[in-house]
């Protein structure tokens, strides 16, 4: 079986034969519109360019191969602590600002962000299966907390997903995520992405 590495460079390669193109500059893409809840506090909703959109996602995934770096070179319990804050602090804030697009996009752009989304998963599960190996009773009390706050930025995944007309669950079939590595930080991935996938191993066709 390959590994997690290998998969998401595989899918990364399949997207560039398939025809990727340059993300646009941080011109072409200025925020288009944003939403405000009547009479509630602060929680404002940002709608961008579907290729804006993608390249906030990228530094998400990009930060998640960070962390995973950190993990795999079994740092300590405060420097992995602290690679985790900076990967979901990071996640937040793409969910804050790129967490609406405004509407489905060419089959390229669209590839793009699927493995985009894919390299983040895997790079998290890579993270999330170290972490529990390495950080002992450190992982329930410290880390477990700090993943828990990713459930958000999941449903936004989802919809992110289903506004560009892509499949989901066949997505992480393909990518070969183990939904109870994800489950043990409470990150139930069949009710954040509206699933229905089986628990007790990797996912697979």
């Amino acid at each position: 079986m390959f590994s997690y590495a290998v998969k998401a460079l595989l899918f990364c390669s399949a997207v560039q034969l398939a025809g990727a193109s340059p993300l646009l500059s941080g011109s072409a893409g200025a925020m288009l519109s944003k939403r405000q809840d009547s009479g509630a506090a602060a929680s404002v909703s940002v709608s961008v360019n579907a290729q804006v959109m993608v390249k906030g996602w990228s530094s998400a995934a990009d930060a998640a191969g960070q962390c995973q770096s950190v993990f795999e070179a079994n740092a300590s319990v405060e420097v992995a602590i602290e690679a985790a804050t900076s990967f979901v602090s990071r996640v937040n804030e793409v969910n804050s600002h790129y967490g609406q697009c405004d509407g489905p996009s060419d089959a390229v752009v669209s590839a793009q962000f699927q493995a985009t989304i894919t390299k983040l998963f895997l790079s998290l599960q890579v993270i999330l299966q170290t972490g529990q190996q390495q950080y002992g009773d450190d992982w329930n009390a410290r880390f477990k907390p700090v993943f828990q706050s990713l459930s958000p930025a999941c449903v936004t995944i989802k919809d992110l997903f289903a506004l560009l007309n892509i499949d989901l669950a066949a997505t992480l079939k393909v990518a070969g995520l183990d939904l109870n590595l994800f489950l043990n930080v409470g990150i139930d991935l069949n009710v954040l992405l509206g699933l229905n996938l089986s628990i007790g191993g990797l996912i697979t066709l």
